[in-house]
């Protein structure tokens, strides 16, 4: 199978575990505040990871690791911008924030313009058009007018920006580790923040202390934890080395449309424009990755830095 394939492969299956933290934070921010919310399902999904890690023969990278960027890159991109989405999604509402979500790919293709490593050609510039229009179609709902704005957006742009310059700073900085053992402690660096962030506002009394230990809410929290954030972020370094961060965030867009097609099993609705959305998405990460069949080996380097 070749590298263009499988990374697409990946990067689809990791888009659609990751569409299920939508509904289920939105499910889970009815009995819990997001500051608790964050590191009650981050810490189990950290555990399990990095015990894979270790299974795994990868144990090792502990030592060489260089935990200093570690701490920097996971818990500032990750932890402080996880932190960020889910408390966005508490004050506003899921298709504004999936909306905003849509500007990953354009704010990973402009990181890596100004850094030098990414060069924008027309045909990246179409497909990230097609993929932010594809986004919005598929977020938007014909019988909706307008947004509902209410003041977590700016929060969600921010953590736009942090997760796509983590994403692009793990791939370029952290490349010498096998991407098992990369996301595991890029998420060992995400939850030590998170527990700081939260620990902080507990003492400063910012807290609404809200939470839910019933069966059916833990079991859901372990999802979001092991699955939809421990898996994924596997899965997504993976994609990343193999097709670069600026494509990967391309599929990223399609998110909002696999929450929709969960949703048909519920009784919901899907509307036309929103299969053209999916399609506009699925037409731009096939146009972001036309020139690398052109130039072929010569981009298996320079994709690291994408």
């Amino acid at each position: 199978m070749s590298t263009l394939v499988s990374g697409n492969l990946v990067a689809l299956l990791c888009m659609v575990l990751w569409a299920t933290t939508f509904p289920v934070t939105d499910l889970l921010l009815r009995d819990w505040h997001p500051l608790l919310l964050v590191p009650a399902r981050l810490v189990p999904g950290t555990l399990v990871i990095l015990l894979i890690t270790i299974l795994a023969g990868q144990g090792k990278a502990i030592r060489r690791a260089p935990w200093g960027t570690l701490l920097l890159i996971g818990g500032v991109g990750m932890g402080l911008g996880t932190t960020l989405i889910v408390w966005a999604q508490d004050y506003s509402d899921p298709v504004t924030v999936s909306i905003i979500v849509t500007m990953t790919p354009l704010a990973s293709a402009l990181m890596g313009y100004v850094a030098g490593s990414e060069r924008v050609t027309i045909a990246l510039a179409f497909a990230l058009v097609c993929a932010i229009a594809g986004g919005i179609l598929i977020s938007l709902k014909p019988e909706v007018a307008g947004l509902n704005l209410r003041g977590g957006e700016v929060l969600a742009l921010i953590s736009v920006i942090l997760w796509a310059w983590f994403a692009r700073a793990a791939v370029s900085r952290l490349g010498d580790l096998p991407d098992l053992a990369r996301a595991a402690f890029s998420m060992t660096a995400a939850s030590m923040a998170v527990l700081l962030i939260t620990g902080a506002a507990l003492v400063a009394g910012g807290v609404e202390v809200r939470y839910d230990l019933s069966l059916p809410s833990i079991g859901l929290v372990l999802w979001l934890g092991v699955v939809a954030n421990g898996v994924t972020m596997v899965f997504w370094m993976t994609a990343s080395r193999l097709l670069g961060v600026t494509v990967t965030s391309i599929h990223l867009n399609g998110v909002p449309f696999y929450v929709i097609v969960m949703a048909l099993a519920a009784g919901g609705t899907i509307y036309a424009s929103q299969l053209w959305g999916a399609c506009l998405v699925a037409a731009g990460a096939l146009l972001a990755q036309l020139p690398a069949r052109k130039r072929g080996a010569r981009l298996s380097r320079s994709r690291i830095d994408r």
